[in-house]
């Protein structure tokens, strides 16, 4: 068994083992450690992969590079097989554990060598925990967008807090100077990493044999400041049906009267009265999780045992999130 390290200080015991051999792309990999029945449902994670996820043990066996653009990844052992490196950011990265999760050193506002682990599976752009934030010089705006509710999903499972998307007066990444870069924070978050909704604005080239990071620019730099679309509310599977498990304050959702713990009836033509995993799965892809949907959807619940109906759309949680941003 290992530990696991989860949000708030805490740990959970998980089964460990090693896969003999596993193929990828007619590659073979062997002896891979893997973590098992880690991310059990109704998990957010656990929707990624119904089979498993991938991670730093089995990555650090070659040279990945991740094209985002051209939806396509390679594995190698030479960097000179590999496209773009001339125009790419070079950045050494650290092993931070026993899987060899590659972590950067980068600035935070009046912080430098600060640590940021890169995260393949957060689908996020970058999240800090406050007290990290804090230590930079940063404070979270009263005015900061707020979710509240179940609002993280990990492999502890959901944790009722909250979380606020604040700005850091400069993230300083390789030749990257992000003025008033907008972050996700609060209690809920346990490590500062960086996830795709910020790598998929580059190709990602990871040489594990040499612990270097290669970041090609594909978008412009504006592209990186995230506006945090969203319906405004998010679906937690309970007891075989759906209800509201969190509410960003001053969306559409917010507005419309939904509150967390609403029981969900239907969402987009979804019948949400009974569900199971999958379900919760397709759902979430449906109110853009995970999918890149944006046309507005009904949603009917109960509140305080009356029917509400609404129409939502995915709206920016920042509208312009790099109006103000010193590019």
């Amino acid at each position: 068994h290992a530990l696991l390290a989860g949000p708030e200080g805490g740990h959970l015991s998980v089964p460990v083992t090693r896969v003999p051999e596993l193929a990828i792309a007619g590659i073979a990999f062997q002896d891979v450690g893997a973590v098992v029945d880690w991310v059990e449902p109704p998990s957010e994670l656990a929707c990624l992969s119904t089979a498993g996820l991938m991670g730093a043990s089995l990555l650090q066996a070659a040279i990945w590079q991740i094209d985002f653009h051209a939806e396509q990844i390679t594995i190698t052992n030479s960097l000179a097989k590999l496209q773009g490196l001339a125009d790419a950011m070079k950045i050494p990265f650290q092993r931070s554990d026993a899987a060899g999760s590659p972590r950067l050193m980068v600035g935070v506002s009046d912080a430098n060598d600060v640590s940021l682990l890169l995260d393949l599976g957060f689908n996020g752009s970058i999240a800090i925990p406050l007290a990290l934030f804090e230590q930079s010089g940063d404070r979270v705006a009263d005015s900061a967008a707020v979710e509240e509710g179940e609002v993280s999903s990990t492999v502890f499972g959901g944790t009722l807090s909250e979380v606020r998307i604040a700005r850091m007066r400069e993230l300083r990444l390789g030749d990257l100077r992000l003025k008033n870069f907008p972050v996700v924070t609060g209690p809920s978050v346990s490590d500062f990493h960086v996830g795709i909704e910020f790598l998929r604005h580059f190709r990602v080239t990871i040489d594990w044999l040499h612990n270097d990071l290669y970041l090609e620019p594909r978008d412009p730099e504006s592209a990186l400041y995230y506006d945090f679309a969203s319906y405004g509310f998010k679906p937690r599977l309970l007891g075989g049906g759906f209800v509201v498990g969190a509410i960003w304050r001053g969306s559409m959702a917010d507005r419309a009267g939904m509150k967390p713990g609403d029981r969900l009836l239907e969402v987009d033509g979804h019948d949400t009265t009974v569900g199971d995993f999958a379900a919760q799965c397709e759902l979430l892809d449906a109110v853009g999780l995970f999918g890149t949907n944006r046309a507005p959807i009904s949603v009917t619940w109960m509140h305080a045992g009356q029917r509400e109906t609404s129409s939502v759309a995915r709206m920016p949680i920042l509208p312009t999130p790099a109006a103000d941003a010193d590019l």
